[in-house]
């Protein structure tokens, strides 16, 4: 990430995305924030909300069942 962007501001336009109906595009935005000390945990849960609304959902082959 560029210095001098602003996470929050990055958290909530990945919210306008998400609002607007572009998940992926949400999560994409959103993860490029997740590691920022001051938004870690509201990215978290935004993550978390965002792929549990996501219509394809990644599975991993050859999963213990």
């Amino acid at each position: 990430m560029k210095k001098g962007v602003d996470p929050v501001l990055v958290f909530w336009k990945g919210f306008g995305i998400f609002s607007e109906g572009s998940i992926t595009e949400a999560i994409r935005e959103v993860s490029r924030i997740q590691d920022r000390r001051e938004i870690q945990y509201a990215s978290a849960i935004a993550l978390i909300y965002y792929h549990e609304r996501c219509r394809h959902i990644d599975q991993v082959r050859g999963a213990a069942r």
